[in-house]
């Protein structure tokens, strides 16, 4: 039994989505545990402003890490579209999506149980759904779909 063109195409876009999906889940559940696991008084919160004294610190490692979470958006998409053009990777494709909107809920975990700041979760979980929102609307109609002549 053959798939059509078309048929091909539509699979390929929805695991990329359903990929993109649990990607976003997890995401969520690191920004959840975010915010279950970070207080000011937590032990391992020792840039937190209240253990420093200065509130510099904590704002320091913060703008870092959303500095590093935005400015990896148009490197990864470009990455997800060359990986989406190529016909053997589209496993990797789609792992690479999962992981590129569920890491700055990893983001979220590390500011937050550092600095004790549990407000932090809820911007990173937006990067999250930015993130997803993004590469769904950019990457899927670059998606490898074989031709005539390669089925």
């Amino acid at each position: 039994m053959t798939t059509t063109l078309a048929e091909s195409s539509s699979k390929a876009r929805r695991t990329f989505l359903l990929f993109g999906v649990g990607g976003l889940l997890i995401g969520a559940c690191f920004c959840l545990l975010t915010w279950w696991l970070s207080a000011p008084t937590s032990l391992l919160a020792f840039l937190a402003p209240e253990r420093l004294g200065s509130p510099w610190p904590t704002r320091i490692l913060l703008f870092g890490l959303g500095l590093i979470v935005v400015s990896e958006i148009p490197m990864m998409l470009w990455v997800l579209v060359r990986l989406a053009k190529e016909r053997q990777a589209r496993l990797f494709t789609h792992l690479t999506h999962a992981t590129y909107t569920a890491f700055p809920g990893v983001y979220a975990l590390m500011g937050g149980i550092l600095t004790g700041q549990r407000w932090w979760a809820w911007p990173m979980l937006f990067v999250c759904v930015f993130r997803f929102t993004l590469s769904t609307l950019a990457v899927p109609q670059h998606l490898h779909t074989p031709t005539d002549i390669e089925a």
